[in-house]
């Protein structure tokens, strides 16, 4: 569960932090709030050995994305997807990764939560889907993020 060591390197890797029980009800308020609050303390402590662009990616809310995309060409994986709120706007946002690797094959999806790791040398991007599927992708390194604003009547007229 929270804080245990990972064994893999690829494939198969549960979610740490926002798993299954965070999204399914199973979990007590204080335990949410106990898991979210460690998966920040997790991040801080990992932002000082992170590059500028996967610094970039740890702050990402993925929380309510619609994952458009993800595209493996050669040794890089593609992200495409809209995200925002009311609050903050909405964008499209392309994220390329280096030496990606992803456990499932899956075209689109509505994500609930994504969660940033690294494991050594190797990073990874963690998603669970809205249908409590558990997407992992590992790499060596982002290549770029591009976002671009678009309207709430755009987000909302994709479905996934």
């Amino acid at each position: 569960m929270v804080g245990r060591k990972r064994l893999a390197i690829v494939g198969g890797i549960d979610v740490r932090f926002f798993d299954k029980d965070y999204h399914d009800s199973k979990l007590s308020d204080e335990e949410m709030d106990k898991r979210y609050d460690l998966y920040n303390i997790y991040i801080n402590h990992i932002l000082p050995d992170l590059k500028f662009p996967e610094r970039e990616l740890t702050r990402i809310n993925f929380h309510d994305a619609k994952i458009i995309k993800i595209k493996k060409i050669k040794r890089n994986i593609t992200i495409q997807s809209m995200i925002g709120d009311l609050q903050n706007g909405y964008q499209y946002l392309k994220i390329c990764l280096l030496g990606g690797k992803i456990n499932k094959k899956i075209k689109a999806f509505n994500c609930l939560d994504a969660e940033f790791e690294i494991c050594g040398n190797q990073l990874f991007l963690h998603f669970i889907t809205d249908g409590l599927e558990e997407i992992d992708i590992s790499f060596e390194r982002v290549i770029y993020i591009l976002m671009r604003e678009i309207t709430e009547r755009k987000y909302f007229s994709k479905k996934i």
